[in-house]
């Protein structure tokens, strides 16, 4: 399934690019953080032991995006011109899929939740998950 997947990915990865009409520095910008974004999501699932450091740079890739959006909205209020996202949706999207993608991209995936995706067939290893979690001693919240 997840192979299958990365076939998708890398077609919307060399689809994007020709299909840009212009290349201004928006289309640029848009570019040079969808394509890394994407090679993560494929890396991740060619390869197990890679799938976690990939996912994480995917995350801080999500997160600087969601950065990005909230700026250009707070810049837009700010000199009165048109934002490129319209409303608050990219400052809430910042605090409810940004802030979490960063913590994820920083500190990587809680042992738990590695444990939980093994126990359903996520084929984690242990060298796999981060030594610096804090539920490592097995209590339950």
């Amino acid at each position: 399934m997840w192979k299958l997947l990365s076939v998708f990915v890398v077609v919307f990865m060399l689809a994007v690019p020709p299909l840009i009409p212009a290349w201004t520095p928006g289309a640029i910008l848009v570019t040079c953080l969808l394509e890394p974004l994407c090679l993560a999501v494929v890396i991740a699932c060619w390869s197990e032991r890679l799938a976690v450091p990939s996912l994480r740079v995917a995350a801080g890739v999500v997160a600087l995006i969601y950065v990005l959006a909230a700026v250009d909205q707070i810049r837009a209020a700010a000199s009165s011109r048109r934002p490129i996202i319209g409303g608050p949706t990219p400052i809430v999207g910042l605090l409810v899929v940004g802030v979490p993608a960063a913590l994820f991209a920083v500190r990587g995936m809680p042992r738990k939740w590695a444990e939980d995706l093994e126990s359903i067939g996520g084929g984690f290893e242990d060298d796999d998950l981060d030594e610096d979690d804090p539920d490592e001693d097995g209590a339950d919240d």
